[in-house]
């Protein structure tokens, strides 16, 4: 199931709802300041003190428990994708960690509700007793887990290994991690990845990879659910549900640390960083992209206020800031803007620095700044590619898919490839006009969709030539119904209970159940097709001028027609424009466009609708004829 890191709405919701059911601190409270094998030991006991269920009673149990959203008798299975009632058999109860691996002794491990789960009887045949691990070729596919040879290194000479799909990675991990701290003591065999002992418990390969599944797909709203249902039967909770970053301070980077519950939040993951106690940063690094020479640009960040014990001061090598302190009472995100003017050609960079006197967090910034005059673009295909912001009749086209990290700039989903799922499988973007324009040294187009009709929804073809299925595992050369979608702007692309997101904390973009961040679209055009004809000729020079004085227009046609995308539309893009399509003559009859004085007085209308009076310049509709007016 997936979700690593809330929006700050659902994740208030939903810690609400687990502070109002149990006080996570006083459950916790004997692990504050402990760190890597003291924290794992206090953490065991805790886990270990709990209702101990029968194997007979965990059938009940199940009903309470494992059940799919909106259901009272269908199980959820994380081993298969079958649908099936609790009364209708085929199931069982499965040990995530096999109790052959410590002798099938009927010890409170044998009958835990958070590592025994149902599971298609099918299935839990073909897992067996075999260790997770990575695979190098795959035996039995279930639609959940695939079974197959280790990759080497891993799997302890088992025969074979099991390896859940993507979606699933997280939870596996959170079980098997949950049963090495709460089962540490028991007789573990000497073939199997556990060892009797305080820590690690697990072999290094096992933690190792089971800290990357937990961090790659994170905690969603379904653990949270199953979390404390079982804490309302067997009466405790699953610690790497709570606080995800337990397990980096046990197994990963940060076992040299102490755990810090007060400041610890909910259901977020580690993000690769040191935590700063009092704040965090948002983004960690700063692109201001292309900036013409003199003209003044601004990047948002924002800082959020965790366990403030200080003011915050803020300063900057490069630019001016809006706001250079934070006082310690703050307690809600505060919006920075960096405002940066470039004096001269060439790259810049510089460093932010935001500092409680304790914590500080170093923010490098960088760009390139060029002069107004740009050599002339190419004429080719979709040249830009320009924000959707209402909801278009049909979503036939080519467009990028994006997160936009904010106004300026924003995350493209890398069509490219054959995989799009993995962590950093995305390309950075600059948004000029609310678009994305591609130039000599990045050709967007290549990182591109086409979307098309296909039965009652659409399907979605990569640049690669592949049609996106809900997994990377999950691509077709041709559509099918896997294939399928439906497309909103507000929802974005969905296919039955899963869409696609951008996940902030893995930094990937994925199918989910719920939660994480919703995707735009950027749809390709031609970059001077002012008129959006589909062509880019002397029609749309006429209608460039008439926009170099409009007080406004569509953002399709300001992208279109901001030739050297300095976000501005003036002479300097008509002159761009006149290198591709050539100086139009001075009266166009076969257009009805004339060079004639216009009447003095007479009524007159630009060719965006505005009326204009006497001064106006360009090309503008008087008495059912276009003139130009110089």
């Amino acid at each position: 199931m997936n979700l690593r890191t809330y929006s700050t709405s659902l994740l208030l919701v939903l810690s609400a709802v687990i502070y109002a059911q149990t006080s996570l601190t006083a459950y916790y409270s004997d692990i504050d300041g402990r760190k890597k094998d003291n924290l794992k030991l206090s953490l065991g006991k805790i886990l270990a003190n709990h209702t101990k269920r029968s194997y007979d009673q965990l059938k009940t149990d199940y009903k309470s428990v494992y059940v799919v959203t909106g259901t009272e008798e269908q199980v959820y299975d994380l081993y298969c994708d079958k649908k099936y009632n609790y009364s209708s058999g085929g199931w069982n109860r499965e040990h995530t960690v096999a109790n052959s691996y410590w002798g099938g002794t009927k010890n409170e491990a044998y009958s835990d509700l958070f590592s025994v789960i149902p599971s298609d009887i099918q299935s839990n045949s073909y897992k067996s007793n075999y260790p997770p691990a990575e695979l190098s070729s795959i035996k039995y596919d279930t639609g959940r887990i695939k079974i197959g040879k280790a990759v080497s290194g891993q799997g302890n000479g088992y025969a074979y290994a099991w390896e859940p799909y993507d979606e699933f990675k997280g939870d596996f991990a959170r079980i098997i991690m949950y049963v090495a701290t709460c089962y540490y003591n028991i007789n573990w065999n000497s073939q199997c990845p556990f060892t009797k002992e305080t820590w690690p418990t697990m072999d290094a390969w096992l933690y190792k990879l089971l800290l990357k599944w937990h961090n790659q797909d994170p905690v969603d709203k379904k653990e949270i659910e199953i979390n404390e249902a079982v804490f309302g039967i067997q009466h405790n909770r699953n610690p790497f549900v709570d606080y995800p970053v337990l397990a980096d301070y046990i197994w990963g980077d940060l076992t040299s640390t102490a755990f810090d519950l007060q400041s610890a939040v909910p259901h977020q993951h580690y993000n690769g960083d040191i935590p700063a106690t009092a704040f965090s940063v948002e983004p960690t690094e700063i692109d201001m992209g292309y900036i013409a020479v003199g003209r003044e640009h601004s990047v948002n960040f924002t800082v959020t206020p965790l366990k403030m014990v200080n003011d915050i001061a803020i300063s900057t090598t490069l630019g001016q800031l809006s706001v250079t302190s934070i006082a310690m009472s703050t307690t809600r995100p505060t919006e920075v803007s960096l405002t940066y003017t470039p004096e001269r050609e060439g790259t810049f960079s510089g460093t932010m620095t935001i500092s409680d006197g304790k914590n500080v967090v170093c923010v490098p910034i960088s760009g390139e700044a060029y002069s107004d005059t740009p050599p002339a673009p190419p004429a080719k295909d979709n040249d830009l590619f320009v924000e959707v912001s209402s909801e278009p009749e049909n979503w036939n086209g080519q467009y990028l898919i994006v997160y936009k990290s904010n106004q300026s700039e924003g995350l493209v989903m890398d069509g490219s490839l054959d995989t799009f799922d993995g962590a950093n499988k995305s390309v950075k973007a600059m948004f000029i006009n609310e678009a994305i324009y591609s130039s000599e040294s990045h050709d967007y187009g290549k990182h591109s969709f086409t979307i098309s009709t296909y039965q009652d929804g659409y399907c979605i073809r990569s640049a690669s030539g592949l049609y996106l299925g809900n997994s990377s595992k999950n691509l077709t050369e041709n559509p099918t119904v896997k294939t399928e979608y439906d497309i909103s702007l507000s929802n974005g692309i969905v296919r039955g209970e899963y869409a696609l997101r951008y996940n902030k904390s893995a930094y990937m973009f994925r199918f989910y159940k719920s939660g994480q961040e919703v995707v735009g679209f950027f749809k390709g055009m031609l970059l001077g097709d002012v008129n959006n004809d589909g062509a880019v000729n002397q029609d749309d020079l006429i209608a460039l001028e008439s926009f170099i004085h409009a007080e406004a227009s569509p953002d399709y046609v300001r992208a279109a027609a901001d030739m050297n995308a300095d976000g501005s539309i003036d002479y300097t893009d008509r002159e761009l424009l006149v290198r591709i399509v050539g100086e139009p003559s001075a009266v166009h009859h076969a257009g009805s466009t004339t060079s004639a004085t216009v009447g003095s007085g007479s009524v007159r209308y630009s060719l965006s609708g505005q009326r204009v009076d006497d001064s106006y310049k360009g090309i503008v509709i008087s008495e059912g004829r276009k003139h130009v007016v110089r």
